[in-house]
């Protein structure tokens, strides 16, 4: 497995672990996600530019606002990520790393934005949703270039090669029904987040319609997911499409 792939399936396992934890070991989680990133110059590379130029102060500033709903949240103010992914990224960063760095509390800054009914874990469990979340979705997405995949776009490509447009929207529909498949199953330790890596790389290369690209990712994607037994029929489904597609004529 390359660098590049190796990096991004730690950096998404630890954020799950992350989101699966409780709040006593939390803060240990974020420690290890904020390592992984620092360890990683791929990962590093693509932090550095979402931080270039940025802002902390305004931009946590500009995302506390005041919640409209107090009386039934507890909540004085609401924090509102800025839609930018880039941004995103930087702001949840510099949070949670002032976290790590006992800057900012993390029960306080729960307790400020995110509690739900004075219940400490139903506050962890909105915060996780509301801050860990995005970050990990919106990161993978500046590092790959694509959505999580049930987001992933047919992209129209006319005049190129004899991919036929209705081949590929086939096997975008596929792939989404393998990775529920997947999601559904119970696999060995990181077996999960490879295949999800594998996925994404295989509808990547698709939207690309490059033959060499699909050629290279399929192989990679097909011999990964056979280990999930259910996914094989969607395999052989995706295998008859490509041969039909006139790709490789």
């Amino acid at each position: 497995m390359e660098t590049y792939e190796r990096d991004l399936m730690r950096f998404d396992t630890l954020c799950e672990e992350l989101k699966k934890s409780k709040f006593i070991v939390a803060e240990l989680k974020m420690m290890k996600l904020l390592k992984c990133i620092a360890d990683s110059p791929i990962l590093m590379t693509h932090l550095s530019e979402c931080m270039d130029g940025f802002n902390y102060e305004y931009e946590f500033s500009k995302a506390k606002v005041p919640n409209d709903d107090e009386e039934n949240t507890g909540s004085k103010f609401c924090f509102n990520l800025p839609i930018e992914p880039s941004k995103k990224v930087a702001l949840i960063f510099r949070i949670m790393y002032d976290i790590d760095v006992k800057v900012l509390d993390l029960q306080k800054f729960i307790f400020e934005f995110f509690v739900v009914d004075d219940e400490p874990y139903l506050s962890f469990d909105n915060f996780i949703n509301k801050i860990i979340t995005p970050f990990q979705e919106d990161f993978e997405y500046i590092v790959t270039g694509i959505k999580r995949y049930e987001e992933i776009p047919v992209v129209e490509r006319k005049g190129k090669l004899n991919l036929k447009e209705k081949y590929l929207i086939d096997i975008v529909e596929i792939l989404k029904k393998t990775t529920k498949i997947v999601d559904a199953e119970e696999l060995k330790p990181g077996q999960k987040e490879e295949m999800t890596i594998m996925t994404n790389g295989f509808a990547n290369a698709l939207i690309s319609i490059d033959p060499q690209h699909i050629l290279v990712s399929w192989v990679g994607f097909k011999n990964t997911l056979r280990d999930c037994k259910k996914a094989i029929p969607m395999l052989k489904k995706i295998e008859d499409r490509l041969k039909n597609s006139g790709l490789f004529d």
